[in-house]
């Protein structure tokens, strides 16, 4: 009895280590090509996926992928200002959103209807930080940010349901300190 029980634990242990190692190996390191901080993936099937970033030195980075992220190409945001998310609902429709609460440049919420070839500004605000965007379909989507300016500072959640024509603020809260709303 004692060594049929020795043995189940064994495979038991054994299983869970293997299970482990294997769920592991399936995490590749890639390289982005960039030295900027990155922040934010999304990807609309195994090939194609974006991912934004920045650093505080005034720089955005937006790079596209079209073979899994074995290479990544880089797509002008035409914004200077870090992005911290991106959310795209298929291979041509996308947002990305950031913004620096040091000063009144740009903290974008930006758009794109060709892959991200061409992105627009949607939305426009000084002195905020936008941190995240999810859309649930090409109308209706979301994004949570903050005003630093504020004491204590305001976080806000906007809201559009025509694609982002037009963003309603759906709340404001005074959190201090963080946690902040980062996500959506």
């Amino acid at each position: 009895m004692y060594t049929r029980k020795y043995k189940f634990e064994s495979f038991i242990v054994m299983f869970f280590l293997t299970v482990n190692v294997t769920a592991q190996e399936g995490w590749l390191m890639q390289n982005s090509g960039t030295s900027n901080h990155l922040y934010s993936v999304c990807f609309v099937n195994k090939d194609t996926g974006w991912v934004v970033g920045g650093s505080y030195d005034k720089s955005s980075i937006i790079l596209k992928t079209t073979d899994g992220g074995s290479n990544w190409y880089p797509q002008n945001s035409g914004t200077n200002d870090c992005l911290y998310s991106v959310h795209f609902i298929d291979a041509k429709t996308g947002w990305a959103v950031g913004g620096d609460d040091w000063g009144p440049e740009d903290q974008n919420i930006l758009h794109t209807n060709d892959g991200g070839l061409n992105w627009t500004i949607q939305y426009n605000h000084p002195h905020v930080i936008l941190y995240s965007v999810f859309f649930t379909d090409a109308d209706t989507g979301w994004v949570v940010g903050a005003d630093y300016t504020m004491v204590p500072a305001i976080h806000f959640i906007l809201h559009t349901t025509d694609g982002g024509k037009n963003w309603v603020q759906q709340g404001y809260y005074h959190i201090t300190p963080p946690p902040h709303l980062l996500v959506v």
